[in-house]
């Protein structure tokens, strides 16, 4: 009997050491997960700022601006463009409009200048040279170039 309360007493005892060793366990694999949620929020936040500090100045400038004769071709055909606006008007109303803005298209950097009731010119500049459309110039001819 007293072999059995023994044993009895030593697997109480097993048990609760393995309980222990259970909880401890328990313990460091909840501290484990833990750990690993922040360092993936720290990962997941340190790419987040890299990827920012390349993306922000694409947002603000995606494409370069072109130059040479590039930029006086794409400057020929925004012209040409704002001269067919200017002669649907024309069309619609029988004269001239008295500035770019009843137009109703906005258009930077290109300018109108009316001339008189029907003639008009309208005109940018590109790396220093003025580009300048006058009513009645052909505009294929205009876009090739001088």
């Amino acid at each position: 009997m007293a072999d059995a309360v023994g044993q009895l007493m030593k697997q109480v005892a097993d048990k609760r050491h393995e309980s222990k060793t259970e909880v401890i366990a328990a313990r460091e694999r909840v501290a484990r997960q833990a750990r690993m949620r922040w360092l993936q929020a720290a990962v997941l936040a340190i790419t987040l700022v890299i990827s920012l500090m390349f993306a922000i100045p694409r947002w603000r400038q995606p494409f370069a601006a072109p130059t040479g004769a590039s930029a006086e071709r794409g400057a020929r055909r925004a012209v040409v463009f704002a001269a067919q606006l200017v002669e649907q008007r024309i069309r619609a109303t029988g004269r001239a409009p008295q500035n770019f803005d009843q137009v109703g298209v906005p258009l930077p950097g290109i300018y109108y200048q009316r001339l008189d009731s029907l003639s008009y010119v309208v005109s940018t500049t590109v790396e220093g040279k003025t580009l300048s459309f006058r009513r009645g110039d052909d505009p294929e001819r205009f876009v090739s170039g001088p």
